[in-house]
């Protein structure tokens, strides 16, 4: 039997990848309103456990963002890698990321808005990874 990659996470690192996930929510949220938001983005998460967002620029994909960080990683407890934030017409989240206490992991999130400019997730789905960025 295939163990899912929430059965492998404890109860810290899952708080940590939430904190991760509502950041991008909360990007994802002000690229609606308006801006040169990009739909691409890393959030970072330092030993301390403080978050950094990163922001895509033009046609780069996520890769050109992700980079740089290789070579400082030993100062983050976790990454997150948004892919696609998603919009009005297509409301879906996808990334990936590591996490130094879990497997790497895969996500999609369903969106709608809300009032308040808020977003509501309609479904999500994570799961084991190929890619990794913590041995």
């Amino acid at each position: 039997m295939t163990t899912s990659w929430t059965d492998q996470v404890g109860p810290a690192a899952k708080q940590d990848v939430a904190s991760l996930l509502n950041v991008a929510l909360d990007i994802t949220s002000a690229s609606l309103r308006g801006g040169n938001v990009s739909r691409h983005f890393l959030v970072l998460m330092d030993l301390e456990g403080e978050l950094t967002v990163r922001m895509g620029y033009g046609t780069n994909d996520v890769g050109v963002l992700v980079e740089p960080v290789l070579d400082n990683y030993s100062s983050l407890r976790a990454i997150l890698c948004i892919q696609d934030c998603g919009d009005q017409n297509s409301p879906r989240l996808r990334g990936f990321g590591d996490h130094r206490d879990s497997p790497p992991f895969d996500c999609d999130i369903d969106w709608r808005e809300s009032g308040c400019s808020l977003l509501e997730v309609v479904s999500s789905r994570i799961s084991a990874s190929d890619w990794w960025l913590f041995e």
